[in-house]
């Protein structure tokens, strides 16, 4: 069993004994995991395949920007109220484990993507794999992200997640192994419900959307029917499924 915590590392527990696998502190100059709230090691997933391929991805917070983010546009046309709270960068990466059986991770690493919320809230904190072993199965190997509304709720400015032009409050759907996405880092699924979108500023990442803040998409599951449920979560409000 792996575990993580927020200030960024991924623990194997064996024996309930927790060892050190991956440790990401002190990679990422702009890592941060302050204030606890919604920043520092979001999330991580072991692609299906990973005893042969030995890919693990990760979402984590920097406070500043490296590279630009693919959600930079957004912040083109809109003037964001300073309440306090910085933007944040959400960093997808991929790491390659030389001996994926080993005890700890060794290996290299590739940024996937990089997107911006506005706020230090709600960021992107849940990633999962499709839950589908066979490799003939079109779901295989492609990655669901779960992205908040980056705040803008408590911005008063909640339309910035209600759109298929922004990433924020949406759940995407990506090949990480694919090169279709600008940029060359990721794939896009061709059946993403904005692929043939007639709007050429819709992202072809999004999965669904939503103005509520979906956080929490390793509980997107797909079902017998071919539908998916997922769990979101609003502010001052109850969990909802």
């Amino acid at each position: 069993m792996f575990i993580s915590d927020q200030i960024g590392v991924i623990y194997r527990v064996q024996d309930r004994k927790a060892e050190v696998f991956l440790d990401i502190r002190g990679q990422f100059p702009a890592f941060v995991f302050d204030p606890g709230i919604a920043t520092g090691l979001g999330s991580f997933a072991f692609h299906p395949d990973f005893v042969r391929n030995g890919l693990i991805y990760t979402a984590h917070a920097e406070i500043t920007p490296s590279t630009p983010a693919i959600n930079e546009a957004l912040y083109e046309q809109v003037v964001i109220p300073n309440l306090g709270t910085p933007p944040l960068y959400w960093v997808l990466s991929e790491w390659h484990a030389t001996e994926p059986t080993g005890d700890r991770f060794a290996g290299t690493r590739r940024e996937v993507l990089r997107l911006k919320t506005p706020t230090t809230a709600h960021g992107c904190q849940d990633i999962a794999f499709a839950p589908v072993t066979n490799r003939n199965d079109p779901e295989y190997g492609l990655l669901f992200i779960g992205v908040g509304d980056g705040g803008t709720v408590n911005l008063k400015m909640p339309a910035l997640a209600h759109t298929p032009r922004s990433l924020l409050g949406t759940l995407l759907r990506i090949d990480p192994r694919g090169k279709n996405a600008p940029g060359g880092g990721y794939g896009i699924p061709a059946d993403n419900p904005f692929v043939h979108s007639s709007d050429p500023l819709a992202r072809r990442e999004i999965w669904a959307y939503d103005s509520a803040i979906l956080t929490a998409c390793a509980g997107t599951f797909r079902l017998e029917n071919g539908s998916s449920s997922s769990t979101s979560a609003k502010p001052m409000s109850r969990k909802s499924i």
